[in-house]
């Protein structure tokens, strides 16, 4: 359920209003350099922390607060002001913060359908989620303008779950995936933001079909990390989302990993958490317009399997 309307700092009119008035006008990027990355699952269970860093150094992650319940298998974006949080397993709740503060997460409402393994992210003015187990290809959209529930957007032009999602704040692209049978897949497919309606295949994952990556961009790039192709690589691709290329090398992380979240400032990207060996608190950084193998950035507050990651100003 969505938060009451008009009581100050449950979500309601005033903070609405507040962030009308200056959240939405200060943020210039969907992005900024305070990362947060949302609770995951160490096998078996489910965290409910929320840690953050400031992408522009390196070093360990630092806690923030808690999510409304502990999940994992649940995406994030941000609007540069805010981060939201949304879905899981049977799940339709969105969670939401103001990334430059600290504290818990607070109800922002629902998706239409719950379900996890969706992909989502944002631009300053919508935040969108798609695909996912339980969700048939729905894509679904938040107002950062508006604390309500979603509404429909459309659909995936390819149903599918555990994909993963990036911007260059005018389209959001999911990258790979899988059908609830377990059959993996190497389409990139996009939709304008700013409309509603149907996805479009742009093109194709550059060593074949993956699912459970991380994913990220600026308004040049997105970064794709990890997956599984049948068993966890190391690879690490990019494109250029205004165009309908294939997806290129870039180089490789530290280690092979999978269920990774992606979050991004203008210039570097990091790989969060995920699954190597085991369950991982890893944090790993590129430089988003050059290419190149990762590095070490810090770790983060617990190893978390399948977190979700966005940013936004500190």
């Amino acid at each position: 359920m969505a938060p009451m309307a008009g009581l100050a700092g449950l979500g309601g009119g005033a903070l609405n209003l507040a962030y009308k008035s200056a959240g939405a006008g200060a943020a210039t990027t969907w992005y900024g350099d305070r990362a947060v990355v949302f609770g995951g699952t160490p096998t078996g269970s489910f965290y409910n922390n929320i840690a953050y860093y400031d992408i522009t150094s390196t070093g360990n992650a630092t806690d923030f607060g808690d999510t409304t319940s502990a999940r994992g298998y649940a995406p994030a974006c941000g609007s540069g002001t805010l981060a939201a949080y949304g879905g899981g397993i049977s799940i339709n709740i969105i969670d939401y913060v103001t990334v430059s503060t600290t504290g818990n997460a607070q109800d922002w409402g629902d998706l239409t359908t719950g379900g996890s393994g969706a992909g989502a992210n944002s631009s300053l003015e919508r935040g969108l989620w798609g695909g996912g187990f339980g969700r048939t290809g729905t894509i679904d959209y938040i107002t950062w303008a508006s604390v309500a529930n979603a509404v429909d957007f459309g659909d995936l032009a390819q149903s599918l779950a555990n994909t993963r999602a990036a911007s260059n704040g005018t389209r959001c692209a999911w990258f790979g995936g899988e059908t609830p049978g377990g059959s993996k897949h190497n389409i990139w497919q996009y939709v304008t933001m700013d409309s509603t309606g149907n996805a479009t295949d742009a093109g194709d994952l550059n060593s074949g079909a993956k699912t459970n990556m991380g994913a990220c961009g600026n308004a040049d790039r997105a970064i794709v990390f990890g997956g599984d192709d049948g068993g966890r690589i190391n690879n690490i691709q990019y494109v250029d989302m205004s165009t309908t290329n294939n997806t290129s090398d870039f180089g490789d992380l530290t280690s092979a990993r999978n269920t990774i979240a992606g979050a991004n400032n203008a210039t570097r990207a990091t790989a969060n958490g995920g699954w190597d060996s085991w369950t991982t608190n890893k944090i790993e950084h590129v430089t988003i317009d050059s290419t190149g193998n990762a590095s070490d950035f810090g770790d983060l507050t617990t190893s978390p399997s399948s977190p979700g990651a966005a940013s936004g100003a500190a």
